[in-house]
């Protein structure tokens, strides 16, 4: 539940005249708390959301003083400065001039962290914003597949410290994604380049070595410690089903991880595309208000002369009825 960790500002981070490495670590910790606080009340919206009676909508990412961490009310109070997205700028920055300094640096895992939680921040989707669009942008493919390559040819930072086991298998969870994307462009044959197949090829080829060492690695950590099971492509299913069927896998127990399974995005872009659509509609609905409202000013002086018309008293109402009789 996210409550073993340090919580509240990155103190080391805060602290400019900490190591460079240590306050990128800490940069990246805080970013990592604040997604897990993302998916935790994105969780608790969605169980409100179906134990509610009245079905109000609330917006997602609000905060709950009873039930939120540290980290999210420190994050809430300085978002412009702790954002997990100004975390990982800030941390990359630091490991490049950490690398520039001491070249003889090893810090292939640190950087290979700050890259997949870039492209796990990223919210450019094409699809609008909408909550659960599993498209992705030309920098999103191939900034999963380079980090897919740079795990491929350093499986032993799979023992990393930290989460990188559990963010390499949301990268093979979003890379197949997109080859099911891929794989649904196919039946379109007017709007597919010519260049698709080896695309398609190419990225098929890469998850095929991510899920083996994924799953190999899998087999080799406690039962606890397990992240998704990445499922064996069907290279034989037609254009209306999926290659690579994930409601068929255990998740993870990991509620950020689920996300990337549901959602094909990361909690924070999740809950950033709720609340998008969630003041759209609030948005919609407000228009839709004040154009009645417009239209019943418009039109005020014709609808009370109806309401005069038809509001006869019972001796009114008798005259009537007693002329048409006699007529």
């Amino acid at each position: 539940h996210n409550q073993m960790w340090i919580q509240g500002a990155p103190p080391i981070y805060l602290n400019a005249d900490a190591p460079g490495t240590c306050r990128a670590i800490d940069a990246l910790a805080c970013a990592i708390r604040s997604c897990c606080d993302k998916a935790n009340t994105e969780f608790d919206h969605l169980t409100r959301l179906s134990s509610d009676k009245d079905g109000q909508q609330r917006l997602v990412g609000s905060l709950n003083p009873t039930s939120v961490s540290h980290t999210a009310r420190a994050v809430h109070a300085q978002g412009d400065e702790l954002c997990p997205r100004k975390m990982i700028s800030s941390a990359f920055n630091i490991i490049e001039r950490e690398k520039r300094h001491n070249s003889n640096k090893k810090v292939t895992g640190l950087q290979l962290i700050a890259q997949a939680f870039d492209i796990f921040l990223e919210n450019e989707s094409p699809a609008n914003g909408s909550v659960g669009s599993k498209e992705f942008t030309e920098n999103q493919i191939y900034g999963l597949l380079e980090v897919a390559k740079t795990i491929v040819e350093n499986p032993l930072l799979l023992y990393h410290g930290g989460p990188t086991y559990h963010m390499m298998c949301n990268v093979a969870v979003l890379i197949g994604h997109v080859l099911n994307n891929m794989h649904a462009m196919q039946s379109d044959k007017d709007d597919v380049d010519i260049m698709f197949p080896a695309e398609f090829d190419d990225v098929l080829e890469v998850f095929f070595s991510l899920r083996r060492l994924l799953n190999n690695h899998r087999g080799k950590i406690p039962l606890r410690c397990r992240c998704h099971e990445i499922p064996r492509p069907n290279l034989s299913s037609g254009p209306d089903s999926v290659i690579i069927d994930f409601a068929a896998i255990f998740p993870c127990g990991s509620r950020a991880c689920q996300g990337f399974i549901l959602n094909a995005c990361s909690p924070c872009v999740a809950a950033e595309r709720a609340q998008t659509a969630a003041l759209l509609q609030q948005r919609k609905r407000d228009d839709d208000d004040e154009s009645m409202a417009a239209f019943l000013e418009e039109n005020e002086p014709g609808i009370n002369a109806l309401s005069q018309e038809f509001d006869l008293d019972d001796d009114s109402l008798l005259q009537a009825l007693s002329t048409i009789m006699g007529a």
